[in-house]
């Protein structure tokens, strides 16, 4: 019988290799900062490589990045074949009427997604969430009835990326641009008089809800 380091060294490498499958060091390191997982490459070679030393912060963040709990990673077994992992849906209102009133968050039920489909297009399945999005803002990129995945783990606005986020008590859909010093959440559709630009005064990552990754094609 092996002792229980041993033990828990080998199974560390077996469910980490069935969770890598075959992926670079590098790659890895890089999908995971992505999605709001760091870790040094260093660690993850050892992780990995079912060594001793790794800080439980590191194991903990990489169990997250796989949506597996850290004693399942260290000593039993992680499931292999189609892994599929539901994520809530809620109701999201791209373009609202003025006069209609809305809920933050709605949620509508839930959607399946298959975890390595998440990793491939860099969101965790923790950090992974799913918007119905309604209006016409956003069209022809997002169109109204659309499902849209968010990596809510990406809350820092970048100029050019599109968001959902908090507004008036509303959620909205909206591309961020930078104008001087201020963030503007700017409609795709051309109409502007009906879809005119929201400023947006102070700071708006407590405002953003998720970076949208994901409608039918990776955006």
């Amino acid at each position: 019988m092996l002792p229980m380091r041993s033990f828990v060294n080998a199974t560390l490498a077996e469910n980490a290799a069935l969770m890598i499958k075959g992926k670079a060091i590098g790659r890895l390191r890089s999908d995971m900062k992505n999605a709001g997982f760091d870790i040094g490459q260093g660690t993850l070679q050892r992780i990995v490589g079912g060594e001793t030393g790794v800080r439980m912060e590191s194991l903990q963040k990489f169990a997250d990045y796989f949506s597996v709990d850290v004693d399942t990673l260290l000593r039993g077994r992680v499931a292999e074949g189609e892994d599929f992992i539901q994520l809530v849906r809620l109701d999201v209102e791209a373009a609202p009427e003025r006069s209609r009133k809305t809920n933050l968050v709605e949620e509508l039920g839930a959607l399946q997604f298959r975890r390595d489909f998440l990793r491939a297009i860099g969101v965790s399945p923790v950090n992974a969430g799913i918007v119905h999005v309604t209006g016409t803002s956003m069209e022809p990129t997002i169109r109204d009835g659309a499902v849209l995945l968010l990596n809510r783990a990406d809350r820092t606005p970048r100029r050019g990326s599109v968001y959902a986020f908090a507004w008036e008590g509303q959620m909205l859909v909206r591309r961020f641009q930078r104008v001087g010093d201020v963030w503007h959440a700017v409609a795709d559709n051309a109409d502007k008089s009906e879809h005119p630009d929201i400023v947006i005064a102070g700071k708006a990552e407590g405002l953003v809800q998720g970076r949208a990754i994901w409608v039918g094609a990776k955006l």
